[in-house]
């Protein structure tokens, strides 16, 4: 059986290319099979020593996906990690003030194309001049060439009084789960 499993992961991962796509519309991305992929938004809310993949463990726990956050000073830092998406893929992110409720898009588009592997993705945004206060959030996920609107990931409320914290998101799919 585990024969089969390497198998099948060896076919996944044959078709993986080590190349890379920016697109500065969507802030920065990192491609390939190799490392992990993150998209950081770029203008309005985000600043200089915003490094949330920062708060990311040094051994995370690959099977579950997890949303770390850092309040302070007014900045919100959030990374989700990991993210089992196709490893040719152009990543962003974006957020609005929809109401009361900070939503806040993980976007994946295909690059020139789609690849054969999967790869563990964090998602990174930084919101600058939040109030200190218990703070409504929707996270979603649109994977652009799938036919399906965006995916809820999660709703809830944030006490930002508390300074940070994880939220468990469920079983990630990465295929370093093992």
């Amino acid at each position: 059986m585990k024969a089969l499993y390497c198998f099948f992961l060896s076919l996944l991962l044959m078709g993986c290319g080590g190349g890379s796509d920016t697109d500065p519309t969507f802030g920065w991305q990192l491609g390939g099979c190799v490392g992990q992929e993150q998209a950081l938004t770029e203008g309005e809310g985000m600043v200089d020593d915003c490094e949330p993949e920062k708060l990311v463990p040094e051994e995370p726990d690959y099977c579950n996906r997890t949303l770390y956050w850092k309040y302070s000073g007014g900045l919100l830092q959030l990374v989700d990690f990991p993210v089992a998406l196709n490893c040719c893929g152009v990543r962003s992110v974006q957020y609005e003030l929809v109401g009361d409720t900070y939503t806040i898009t993980e976007i994946d588009q295909p690059g020139e194309t789609r690849c054969r592997c999967m790869c563990d993705t964090s998602y990174s945004v930084c919101i600058s001049n939040l109030p200190q206060a218990l703070t409504k959030f929707r996270l979603l996920l649109y994977v652009t060439d799938q036919d399906t609107a965006p995916v809820e990931v999660w709703q809830g409320d944030l006490d930002l009084a508390a300074g940070g914290g994880q939220i468990d998101l469920g079983p990630s799919g990465s295929l370093n789960c093992i």
